[in-house]
């Protein structure tokens, strides 16, 4: 039996405000409620080889889309 194998990102995204460095974060859908979650993570999203060519494509559609925010320079850690 082969099992399907899910690949998921998360991204750091990391900005320099009045000298320290800060982290943005979202607060995702509750699944369950469809109400944003009382708790706060990094940007998450699915990577669909099918759909998308590149991890950084996968990236950049996500966290485009839960933030409104359009990346700039993306390193593959």
């Amino acid at each position: 039996m082969t099992s399907a194998v899910v690949i998921g990102l998360s991204a750091v995204i990391i900005a320099i405000r009045q000298d320290e460095a800060v982290v943005l974060t979202v607060r995702p859908h509750d699944a369950r409620t469809s109400r944003p979650s009382t708790l706060v993570g990094l940007p998450f999203g699915p990577f669909d080889p099918e759909g998308t060519r590149t991890f950084e494509l996968a990236l950049r559609a996500f966290v485009a889309e839960q933030t409104r925010f359009q990346l700039g320079y993306v390193e593959q850690l």
